[in-house]
């Protein structure tokens, strides 16, 4: 064998292990990144979970809260309701005493 030949054996294995270390410790970096990464979105996560259940109890009470005004509100509107029907009651009554009236005085005079 010709001594380059030679020294091809002896430098080229040596050559792939020092390429070989250094993509496995890229390999080992990139791992860590990404593990890292991996507790940043899990907190993340675990804040938004926290985050809309609070959410969620606010617009719970905030329904709870607001209910007896939407009943209120229901009240007040039946009782408008009412109301009125009984003012439109009260303008029948009166309209027709008036006429009962009208009616009593064209009668009772003298002619």
């Amino acid at each position: 064998m010709k001594p380059a030949g030679r020294f091809l054996l002896q430098v080229f294995p040596s050559a792939i292990g020092i390429h070989r270390r250094a993509c496995v410790r890229q390999v080992y970096e990139a791992e860590k990144e990404l593990e890292g990464d991996l507790k940043t979105v899990e907190s993340e996560i675990s804040k938004f979970q926290l985050e809309s259940k609070q959410w969620v109890s606010i617009v719970h009470s905030l329904a709870t809260e607001l209910k007896p005004l939407g009943d209120v509100t229901n009240w007040l509107e039946h009782t408008e309701g009412s109301l009125i029907q009984c003012a439109e009651d009260i303008n029948q009554l009166l309209s027709s005493d008036d006429s009962d009236v009208a009616t009593d005085t064209s009668d009772s005079s003298p002619g």
